[in-house]
């Protein structure tokens, strides 16, 4: 995971991208579990800051510029499209699932499928999921840890007052997801004890939700 970031005020560069000389340069350290939101409104004050300082003595600023050092290839970064907040179940660590939901909830939320069970016949709901932690695996529920549990499976945990999710991959740790607040789509939005209450019929014979993708992928 990241732990730095920063901004800069740099001169445009004739015939390359991003490749031109640093004016000036801030850097932040980025807190544990932020959002991006909230990185956003952190650093937005320093960065305006900086840009008046040098655009309030530039031909200063432009003597003492420098060369960016360490210069990797430049490339656009992929806009976020709706379909990256699909969460894969079977692929994502709870730390990469937690980690998509800081960068990118502010504009879409993670989403899922809630299944139907293998003996049921239920139509796919779409949910929507909000207050995303990790829970480490010895906190959760130990329904959740047998090893014929699949990535998806989902329970209730009255101590956490969230859904626990089975995630793929990951070490300790790192195997569970708490979810405190949850949407099915054109519904409001409910604490995890809420939105239970709808939805525990959907539970297999183990007692477990299950989640996914209503086509398979």
């Amino acid at each position: 995971m990241m732990e730095r970031t920063g901004a800069s005020v740099q001169r445009l560069s004739r015939g390359e991208f991003d490749r031109g000389r640093i004016l000036g340069q801030v850097d932040f350290t980025i807190p544990p579990g932020i959002r991006y939101e909230d990185l956003r409104e952190k650093i937005k004050v320093p960065s305006v800051e900086l840009l008046l300082e040098v655009l309030s003595d530039l031909p200063a600023h432009d003597a003492h510029s420098y060369e960016q050092e360490g210069h990797l290839p430049s490339s656009f970064a992929p806009k976020l499209k709706r379909e990256f907040a699909q969460v894969r179940w079977e692929k994502w660590t709870a730390r990469q699932i937690e980690a998509r939901h800081q960068g990118m909830s502010y504009l879409f939320p993670l989403q899922t499928d809630l299944l139907a069970p293998s003996q049921g016949t239920f139509s796919p709901v779409r949910i929507y999921l909000h207050g995303i932690t990790v829970l480490p695996a010895q906190a959760g529920p130990r329904a959740l840890l047998t090893g014929d549990v699949e990535p998806g499976s989902a329970m209730y945990h009255p101590e956490e007052k969230g859904v626990v999710i089975r995630c793929g991959g990951g070490g300790p740790g790192e195997e569970l997801l708490l979810v405190r607040e949850l949407q099915a789509e054109s519904k409001k939005r409910l604490s995890a004890r809420e939105w239970i209450v709808g939805y525990r019929d959907r539970a297999g014979e183990n007692g477990l939700l299950r989640l996914g993708s209503r086509d398979g992928s």
